[in-house]
């Protein structure tokens, strides 16, 4: 009886991955798309395509970092520039400000998951508003960091089960 108890938790766990993707695997993907999650990244820096300077695991820019509220920023120890390339170039705090963003304007992006509202925020640095834009660039984004996020959860479930 008990046996049966767990194996319904896990299907419901599963189902709750299933629609709606967690920030983990949203956030591993758009790193995988962007910058194939830091593989040869070293402090490393580049111009997207507005011409903006974008860095680190995610090719943030300092737009996005302004978006996302300085996370992890100490205004007695660095300037925001400083603050903006430390925070690019450590996955936890680039990670957290990506998931910042889209909550500027989170009553402009309703009806759509939560990692559907990072990605298009993130997608070209449009921020906040970007959820809000559905250009075919835009979507198309969107479905490669969803089913990249699928791939990942599934993963996770295949290596979950081999585990119990």
């Amino acid at each position: 009886m008990f046996y049966i108890f767990l194996q319904s938790i896990f299907i419901i766990q599963i189902a709750c991955v299933i629609n709606e993707i967690p920030n983990s695997f949203c956030l591993q993907s758009i790193c995988e798309l962007e910058t194939n999650c830091g593989l040869n990244l070293t402090n490393s820096c580049s111009y997207d395509s507005q011409n903006r300077k974008v860095c680190g695991y995610f090719r943030l820019s300092e737009y996005m970092y302004k978006n996302c509220y300085f996370v992890g920023f100490n205004p007695e120890t660095e300037s925001i520039r400083d603050a903006f390339h430390r925070c690019a170039n450590n996955y936890t705090c680039a990670s957290e400000c990506v998931k910042n963003v889209p909550n500027i304007a989170k009553h402009k992006c309703n009806g759509i998951s939560k990692c559907q509202k990072i990605a298009m925020a993130h997608f070209e640095g449009r921020g906040p508003y970007g959820c809000t834009e559905k250009s075919p660039e835009r979507m198309g984004y969107w479905s490669k960091v969803e089913k990249l996020s699928m791939e990942f959860s599934r993963h996770f479930m295949v290596l979950r089960q081999f585990f119990e």
